[in-house]
């Protein structure tokens, strides 16, 4: 089975999450691509579909939301899993919910927020100036979410081993 990862990065962050989910899926099974440079994937290929990125002041990223909006309907026929990164944990919750139109929330087999980072070099004043503001936080951190990570990765193995009693019966 192979399984896309559709994604969008600002600062480098989410790359790295997916990457390091490409590697624990296998990188043989699995292909990225990154919004920023590829706006419109084919998912025909593919059997399980990973989508998701960052969230800035409140919203997913707008590439993110784009592509989900021009392509909610093909989405909806195959197996898939919405994330989003953040550093904002009193708000996790909260921010996923709104992320992501409710057909894509009942239809995915995971959803959940896989942590992220904040990258002091690549954000520009205004958002230093935010995330100080607004977090305390004054140097780059970052905090991954690795138990959410194996969890999305264990459901698409669990999907893909079930795919595989189907094939074998």
């Amino acid at each position: 089975m192979k399984t896309l990862l559709i994604f969008g990065s600002k600062t480098g962050g989410t790359t790295k999450i997916v990457k390091t989910i490409q590697k624990r899926i296998g990188m043989e099974n699995c292909d990225l691509v990154d919004l920023n440079d590829n706006p419109k994937p084919s998912l025909e290929i593919y059997n399980i579909i990973v989508i998701g990125g960052p969230i800035y002041a409140g919203k997913l990223l707008a590439s993110v939301q784009k592509y989900i909006s021009e392509n909610s309907r093909e989405l909806l026929t195959k197996p898939l899993a919405i994330f989003t990164c953040g550093m904002n944990e009193p708000n996790y919750q909260s921010q996923l919910e709104n992320a992501f139109p409710e057909n894509l929330k009942s239809h995915s087999f995971y959803r959940g927020t896989l942590g992220g980072e904040y990258d002091f070099e690549k954000l520009n004043w205004f958002e230093r100036f935010m995330v100080k503001s607004i977090s305390g936080i004054k140097t780059s951190m970052q905090h991954y979410k690795m138990e959410e990570i194996d969890r999305l990765v264990n459901q698409i193995s669990e999907i893909e081993k079930s795919h595989k009693d189907i094939e074998n019966t």
